[in-house]
């Protein structure tokens, strides 16, 4: 008896033969691109973000994306927030590891993103924000808080430590992180 194995009726192979082809075009082509013009895929290099800041951004063409960068220790926990103020990007945030390598972590939200993370190494880490399709420009504010270490900057002093029974006050604004500390 002779079998033939690998085989689907004619029917289901031209439906997906003819997916898959454009899949594999579509690849191809973005290989191709990146190859032709690199630096339509790198991120506009925004500097360093330290703990408690919070500052703007714009998602522009050719890439759609920033980087940041931060120093970070294995186990520090940190909470990075990107929100759209002004265009129609959807941003969300890839957090790369020092050395670079596979994303950390990554989110994404229509509203705005929020990474909440502890950090599995100690070093340089970068965080890309970047509109969700690549194609939407527009403005946004991140903003980082890293525990341990510093809640509060000197263009936003609200956070730090407070006492039990004590009461403070503060503004929020968009993007922004207000943390308090207490032993």
């Amino acid at each position: 008896m002779k079998m033939e194995t690998g085989k689907r009726s004619g029917r289901e192979d031209r439906g997906n033969s003819g997916l898959s082809l454009w899949f594999q075009a579509g690849f191809l082509l973005l290989l191709l691109v990146f190859w032709l013009f690199p630096q339509a895929v790198r991120a506009a290099d925004m500097g360093d973000i330290l703990p408690g800041e919070t500052k703007s951004g714009s998602l522009t063409a050719p890439s759609f994306l920033d980087s940041w960068t931060f120093d970070g220790s294995t186990g520090d926990r940190v909470v990075i927030t990107a929100v759209r103020t002004g265009g129609d990007n959807r941003p969300e945030i890839v957090l790369y590891p020092p050395g670079g390598g596979p994303a950390e972590a990554y989110t994404y939200d229509l509203s705005g993103s929020r990474l909440d993370h502890q950090l599995e190494q100690s070093g340089l880490y970068t965080i890309i924000v970047q509109d969700h399709n690549l194609d939407h420009s527009g403005t946004y504010n991140i903003t980082l808080l890293k525990m341990p270490g510093t809640v509060s900057s000197p263009e936003d002093p609200d956070g730090g430590p407070i006492a039990s029974g004590e009461t403070h006050g503060g503004q929020m604004s968009v993007s922004d992180l207000d943390a308090f500390q207490f032993y």
